[in-house]
């Protein structure tokens, strides 16, 4: 589908009113085989929407190792901040994606970069941060796994 729409001549940068590309929205859903099409066909893979996330970011702040790994695999920048000043390694943390977190911490990610430092994100209790419904235990744990690991770099 998204093959006979470019060979249509339609704009691969094209924008929701978000600000969002498809490049964007394909690694904020975790959409490995949509990512790497439009990566495949020059997709710009520091597009920012209208909060300054990219889609590194995006990936992140959702947990998506194997698209954080593809985008890192083909060069996105890994310590730049959002409009909030939040980088990707800080989004994994407040998120608490863990295995996200490690995938960014072993790229390289700056630890201390941004308004809100990894390690302090992931010990905030951020209730609304709970989007996987974990009972809070579970969501505490993986916080305090994520600050273990930041520990360790």
């Amino acid at each position: 589908m998204i093959d006979l729409l470019l060979t249509r001549l339609a704009n691969i940068e094209a924008k929701n009113n978000d600000g969002n590309t498809a490049l964007t929205m394909a690694c904020l859903k975790g959409h490995v085989p949509a990512a790497t099409f439009m990566l495949d066909r020059h997709a710009d893979i520091e597009t920012r929407d209208n909060y300054g996330k990219s889609p590194l970011m995006w990936a992140s702040q959702y947990g998506h190792v194997p698209v954080i790994e593809l985008l890192c695999i083909r060069h996105a920048a890994i310590d730049v901040l959002d409009n909030n000043n939040i980088s990707a390694i800080g989004l994994a943390c407040l998120f608490a994606h863990v295995e996200a977190v490690r995938a960014l911490l072993a790229r390289g990610a700056n630890v201390d970069l941004g308004m809100l430092p990894p390690i302090i994100s992931a010990c905030l209790d951020l209730r609304e941060n709970n989007r996987e419904g974990q009972d809070m235990s579970t969501f505490w744990a993986r916080r305090c796994e994520i600050v273990e690991d930041l520990g360790e770099v």
